[in-house]
């Protein structure tokens, strides 16, 4: 079973960048990830379990915690990987979308 990584977010760049509308990214060791979606730190458990079934669909995939949300966060590479046109990171899963996520926050 792949198993993401855990991270401070707080050890890791935050940048928005645009793809068919502004999106979050975080730089982390040289790769850039795109947001996939962001929890509540009630609703860490659901983050946690996104991370790993994309892991498990061998995406590079990791888990940025703060004191007001868990992040899962994919390797821009592996978004192109499973959407050659890499217009909704968000899909990857069947949840809310990147721009979804964060403006509900």
């Amino acid at each position: 079973m792949m198993i993401p990584s855990v991270i401070k977010e707080d050890l890791v760049t935050l940048f928005n960048y645009w793809n068919d509308g502004l999106q979050e990214g975080m730089a982390l060791s040289g790769n850039l990830y795109a947001c996939v979606r962001a929890y509540s730190t009630e609703s860490r458990l659901d983050a946690y379990q996104l991370g790993c079934k994309l892991a498990e669909k061998g995406m590079q995939v990791c888990v940025t915690c703060s004191s007001s949300r868990y992040t899962v966060w994919m390797d821009l590479k592996s978004t192109a990987l499973t959407d050659p046109q890499n217009t909704r990171v968000g899909a990857v899963e069947g949840g809310k979308s990147n721009k979804e996520t964060l403006k509900n926050q």
